[in-house]
């Protein structure tokens, strides 16, 4: 392995003891025979890993467990929301813009798609509608079913 790839695992996972034993192993090898690798372990462990170890353990002090159960307490206590506004402005425009962009993304969306659906049928629709209607009237004799063309659509527009 070169140098820089041991420095890396120094800087992470040997540091924090997570290697498994056979990579352990050459990355301690390693240091043994590497100044430089060496080097950037011993500056690790004095200015990193032996001052988090030797700090101790400190206990929080109990007002603050007393004011956290408070904070809950009174959470619980209050009403989600007092009216259906309260609601609506916490969960859409407080809480989820995101979810309010979208909402009016959809609705603008379905606004278009209904315009362009209900404007009138472009002239090719129209002279394909009369030819498949002319087509029909000529193969049935009465104009009037579509379905019953009784021929490949291929053949239709050759």
């Amino acid at each position: 392995m070169k140098c820089n790839k041991i420095k890396d695992i120094i800087l992470t996972d040997f540091a924090d003891g997570e290697l498994e034993p056979e990579l352990k192993k050459k990355i301690e090898g390693h240091i043994a025979s590497c100044e430089e690798c060496r080097r950037v372990y011993e500056a690790l462990k004095g200015e990193v890993l032996e001052p988090i170890r030797s700090s101790g353990r400190k206990a929080p002090p109990e007002s603050l467990w007393m004011n956290v159960k408070e904070e809950i307490e009174a959470e619980e206590k209050e009403p989600a929301f007092s009216n259906l506004l309260d609601w609506f402005k916490e969960v859409t425009l407080i809480r989820r813009p995101a979810l309010v962009a979208a909402a009016a993304a959809v609705i603008i969306a379905t606004g278009l798609f209904l315009r362009l659906s209900m404007t009138a049928p472009s002239a090719s629709d129209v002279y394909l509608s009369e030819q498949v209607y002319f087509l029909d009237y000529l193969d049935e004799g009465n104009g009037f079913s579509y379905p019953d063309l009784g021929i490949p659509i291929e053949d239709i527009f050759q």
